[in-house]
């Protein structure tokens, strides 16, 4: 996030940018294939893990990676369109232009890369658990609720968090992933590039977390149907 800011927004390389990046994956994702197997939804040689045939689709697969940096593409692009501008003038001193610098070809193969890979991730890390989920006896539970007979607080309860299990997967893993995005976008920005106030940061770093909330709810709303 913070780096599609600076090649977009303040002209930094593209490919010591796309290098960085691949340097950050690699030391995040290193470590946990070669101390931690996969787990069962994300195994292809586990056999009871349910909607095994859905999961392990290829066609679905890509379909949901394309569909989650689509939704990422769309909402920044609208972001971008709208309110960002007035924010980076008036909160980010310095920036060299306030939209984004498009048309050179390396700049694009670097924000279709970064779409790609954040559907990528939201797609293992949102998707295929909520895909692998199965029912439970708490959405029995939930299934036979009766507002007739239930009392306020029941009903209060059901209506703020009476969810299947599966859907309770995916928004635990969209929080995780919209706090995560905002707290590590807002502190990359205004901690490491000169000239952004605290509010422009967090006004920038808001609109990645939206992008996540719509993505986590897409994912949830496409695996439903």
């Amino acid at each position: 996030m913070q780096l599609f800011l600076s090649v977009a927004f303040y002209d930094a390389d593209p490919w010591i940018a796309g290098t960085r990046l691949a340097i950050d994956i690699l030391s995040c994702s290193v470590p946990f294939l070669l101390l931690r197997s996969l787990s069962g939804a994300h195994s292809a040689a586990s056999s009871s893990v349910p909607n095994k045939e859905i999961i392990l689709d290829r066609v679905i697969q890509a379909s949901t990676v394309v569909f989650s940096g689509l939704v990422y593409g769309a909402t920044l692009f609208v972001a971008f369109k709208t309110y960002l501008p007035s924010v980076f003038v008036l909160y980010f001193e310095g920036i060299a232009r306030v939209e984004p610098a498009v048309g050179t070809r390396s700049s694009n193969l670097l924000a279709g890369a970064l779409m790609l890979l954040l559907g990528l991730a939201a797609r293992g890390f949102i998707f295929t658990p909520f895909a692998a989920t199965s029912r439970t006896a708490e959405d029995a539970e939930i299934a036979k609720f009766d507002p007739v007979s239930a009392t306020l607080g029941q009903t209060v309860w059901w209506n703020l968090w009476g969810y299947t299990t599966r859907t309770k997967v995916a928004i635990r893993r969209t929080a995780v992933v919209v706090a995560m995005t905002w707290v590590s976008t807002y502190l990359q920005c205004a901690m490491t590039i000169r000239g952004v106030e605290s509010y422009g940061a967090a006004v920038y770093a808001s609109a990645w977390a939206l992008a996540a909330t719509l993505t986590g709810l897409g994912l949830e709303v496409v695996g439903d149907v």
